[in-house]
């Protein structure tokens, strides 16, 4: 059929991908103002389908009492885990796990959760720090914002499947020779090289004038130097200088002062007795005196000198235990243990002590009392068989395993482990077994603490793996690390890197870079410091190239669950929109600026106006390898779902249907939907070949295809079109809505396209396998747009919208246009409607018009 037009220019628009611009003309071509609900045809370019609905998986309320809002999870496999407010411990974020790998998922249980171990519940809208959780080896970390602090600063579900069997004893205790002074919170002159030390501190002191309750809170070596008057055989030392730091108890060192030697008296400010006598009579002898002072926390009510005081714990299990391997949190069981008991942290216990040995004997005598030192240690020194350990020790007498290899006086090296644990033990055992276990994939085990022996400084913001390490962002005090396969364990407290730039660390996550020199991958971190920096950590203290770089682009994000590896690099919402570390480190610009994808929603969000509930913090985002999506809250209170694909590079949106939390899951998300609490939902980002389904939340989805202002011919006229086709399949059952706009979205005009019923072919006139002989299939195919007036306009916009299903496509839209002899139509604006009472002046500048709120106002284009 001939056009009705007059010197035709045929256009044809294939849609590109979603964009922020105004305006076609400026930006390239296919720019889409809206492709709500809808995906890129994998097989034809420019084609879109309808993306399917996300179905809902879990409803956590079947197993969890009044499960609300989902605070955070993380995808393991198949294996979910998570943090959900529920009424179990209200207030508290209930830590839970789900096995994703059977239809329908089932509730794995997990043990060893209290209200004291879980982090108060954070609210569901607002501004916020979102919980972060990051598999470390075998457990997976939580940092949470509602830990309180102190003892407990983040938690795990531990799936190591760690078992032990240790021989240990319980509840320890030892006493020792010590002076008090009233009012003075310390028990002094407690012989050298025997226990208490730095491992006792927090045991309990019990003795006269020591209040109950009371601990021991430091340790101390103390040394004094001093001379006095010797007279051999004589345990008199007179004419020392000062005797105010010298107690009884203490060893006494020096020329003809046999060794071991302790204060037995303190006589005066000049008089001291020993308990030997000295080996030579000398005049002004030079001579040390050296012991301890043991800190305590309440002071002492009474002065006493060589007064015995009992140190004891029942917090501790001692006697050199094998703690290879254990972390805080494992359980521990057995006798004098009560149940639920867990480890809180290990360390390692050593004392040295003069004895003396006999060949052939496995008896040492020690020159002070050896009633600190717990069964089971191990003991070295000069004379002592390899592989000795210690069987029992009591006053001066010293049991061991294996008998001296030689006789005479010499220092025995004790050295050996313990592990805190609580609640506290129930009762006292020497060389019993004890089970230390922790928990399995089918059955974690939930802890909450803090790493040890050093802790964290401060309740992390967030965690990421690197190297079998944890690195936790940690504020003000940088980035924390722990040790290797141990990420409850931080043995020096050193593990950390502080920025230079002295701006805190708030978010942690991890980026794969390529080796230049030898190819393949590095790992690495980078570290966000708000919106204001980041710093990119390499290498590892154990092969010593750790390194952390600040990198040029001062920027970051503020929203941490934006953070989004993929196979491109590290994707990240920055305060000037989506951005992306690449696998060389380099920071891009803003992706999608300037019309060439989304921008627009998340500035907004990141400098919203004032009162507007647009956290940009609630910002999430994933990529399952070939979609990334970001869910953001509106300035208007509603949400959004923008999918960005990473190897189209194309964005579609805004979708409906947004998440408030969303991650991987095998090659689609797993999200918890932003309307409705305790429930995760399958997103696939593609259609499927099989179950796939268009009804979310209830509702049949429905979708929107609108192009930008369409590019400006360049005539500087007006156009006119009459005829146009578009691309499209449509069922028999199914109709789409094509609307043509003007430039303030006003109608010109609009039609309903309708599936095509093909009447049965005449008997005769079929050729087989090409004639239809019922309905349409669906088959793609270009259909006449049957406009029922001319389109005039100087720029107009394209919608077309349905409701969704598995057989609708669109793809290019034709239109044939004439190019009109006159410049602009009167300028259309949109009509004004006033919502309340307000004044205008009249064109004469002096009457006045009040208008009554029900007065639709359009400016006069004369």
């Amino acid at each position: 059929m001939a056009t009705s037009l007059r010197n035709p220019a045929a256009v044809n628009f294939q849609a590109r991908g979603l964009s922020d611009a105004v305006d076609g003309t400026n930006v390239a071509r296919g720019a889409m103002r809206a492709l709500t609900n809808l995906v890129p045809d994998p097989t034809t370019r420019g084609n879109f389908l309808c993306r399917p609905a996300a179905t809902d998986l879990i409803v956590l309320s079947e197993t969890i009492p009044d499960a609300g809002f989902v605070s955070g999870f993380t995808v393991i496999g198949d294996t979910l885990y998570g943090m959900v407010a529920s009424s179990l411990n209200p207030g508290h974020d209930q830590p839970f796990a789900y096995d994703l790998s059977v239809d329908p998922p089932v509730a794995i249980p997990v043990s060893g959760v209290t209200a004291a171990n879980t982090p108060v519940s954070p609210p569901s809208t607002g501004k916020w720090v979102p919980p972060i959780l990051a598999q470390v080896a075998t457990r997976i970390l939580v940092t949470h914002t509602g830990f309180p602090g102190d003892d407990i600063k983040f938690g795990w579900f531990d799936i190591s499947g760690f078992e032990a069997t240790i021989t240990a004893n319980t509840i320890e205790q030892f006493a020792v020779i010590g002076d008090t002074v009233a009012g003075d919170p310390f028990i002094y002159g407690v012989p050298p090289g025997t226990p208490p030390s730095e491992a006792h501190i927090w045991f309990t002191v019990t003795g006269a004038g020591i209040p109950a309750g009371t601990t021991i809170v430091g340790v101390e070596d103390v040394a004094v130097a001093s001379s006095g008057d010797l007279t051999a055989a004589s345990g008199i030392v007179i004419n020392i200088p000062d005797t105010a730091d010298m107690r009884v108890g203490m060893i006494v060192q020096g020329v003809g002062i046999p060794p071991g030697t302790q204060i037995l008296t303190v006589d005066s400010a000049t008089q001291i007795t020993l308990d030997q006598g000295a080996t030579v009579t000398d005049a002004g002898a030079p001579f040390s005196a050296i012991g301890k002072e043991v800190e305590i926390s309440n002071a002492a009510t009474a002065t006493a000198n060589g007064t015995a005081f009992t140190f004891f714990s029942n917090t501790m299990i001692t006697g050199n235990p094998n703690t290879f391997g254990m972390q805080p949190g494992l359980v521990v069981s057995g006798p004098g243990v009560a149940t639920g008991t867990v480890i809180v942290s290990t360390s390692t216990v050593t004392a040295e002590i003069v004895a003396s040995i006999t060949a052939g004997d496995n008896n040492a005598f020690a020159t002070v009392s050896a009633s600190g030192l717990s069964d089971g240690m191990d003991v070295a020194g000069v004379g002592i068989p390899p592989a000795t350990t210690l069987l029992s020790a009591g006053g001066n007498l010293i049991v061991m395993s294996n008998p001296a290899l030689l006789t005479g006086t010499t220092t025995l090296f004790f050295s050996g482990t313990q592990i805190e644990v609580a609640p506290p033990l129930t009762g006292t055992n020497m060389g019993v077994e004890l089970t230390v276990a922790g928990g399995t994939p089918e059955a974690p085990l939930w802890g909450a603490g803090d790493t040890q022996p050093n802790n964290l400084p401060e309740v992390p913001l967030g965690v990421v793996q690197m190297s079998g390490r944890a690195w936790f962002a940690d504020g003000d005090s940088g980035v924390p690390f722990s040790d290797s396969l141990l990420p409850c364990v931080r043995t020096e407290d050193t593990q950390a890197l502080l920025p230079s730039n002295g701006m805190p660390v708030t978010a942690v996550a991890p980026i794969m870079l390529q080796n230049a020199l030898v190819g393949g991958i590095v790992q690495a971190v980078i570290a966000f410091q708000e919106g204001k920096g980041m710093q990119q950590i390499t290498g590892d203290p154990a092969s010593n190239n750790l390194q952390m770089n600040l990198l040029p682009v001062l920027t970051g994000t503020l929203a941490p669950n934006s953070l989004a590896p993929s196979p491109l690099g590290l994707f990240f919402m920055s305060p000037e929109g989506l951005r992306l570390i690449d696998l060389q480190a380099r920071v891009s610009d803003p992706i999608g600026q300037d019309g060439d994808g989304v921008v627009k929603p998340f500035l907004e969000v990141s400098n919203p106006p004032h009162d507007m509930p647009a956290p940009v913090s609630r910002i999430c985002a994933a990529v399952n390898g070939r979609t990334l999506r970001i869910d953001t809250p509106r300035i208007d209170g509603s949400w959004s779902s923008y999918w960005f694909d990473i190897t189209r590079k194309m964005w579609t949106g805004p979708h409906t249907g947004a998440a408030s939390l969303c991650r991987q899951w095998r090659s689609d998300f797993l999200i918890t939907p932003q309307a409705r609490l305790g429930i995760f939902q399958e997103a696939p980002d593609e259609q499927h070949p099989r179950n796939c389904s268009f009804v979310e939340n209830g509702r049949l989805l429905e979708y929107e295809w609108e192009t930008s202002l369409l590019p400006d011919s360049g005539e500087m006229a007006e156009n006119t079109i009459i005829e146009s086709a578009i691309m499209v399949a449509l069922q028999p059952d199914e109709q789409t809505q094509i609307d043509f706009l003007d430039e303030i979205r006003g109608p010109l005009d609009g039609v309903i396209l309708r599936g095509l019923n093909v009447p049965p072919a005449l008997w005769g006139t079929a050729i087989f396998g090409w004639t239809l002989t019922g309905p349409d299939p669906g088959t793609i195919r270009q259909r006449q747009i049957p406009w029922t007036i001319p389109l005039v306009f100087k720029q107009g916009r394209v919608n077309i919208r349905g409701l969704s299903s598995k057989t609708i496509t669109l793809g290019n839209f034709y239109m044939r246009y004439q190019v009109l002899g006159y410049l602009l139509q009167v300028p259309q604006v949109e009509a004004f409607r006033p919502t309340d009472d307000f004044f205008l002046l009249s064109n004469d500048g002096v009457t006045i018009l009040r208008s009554n709120g029900n007065v639709n106002m359009r400016p006069d284009p004369t």
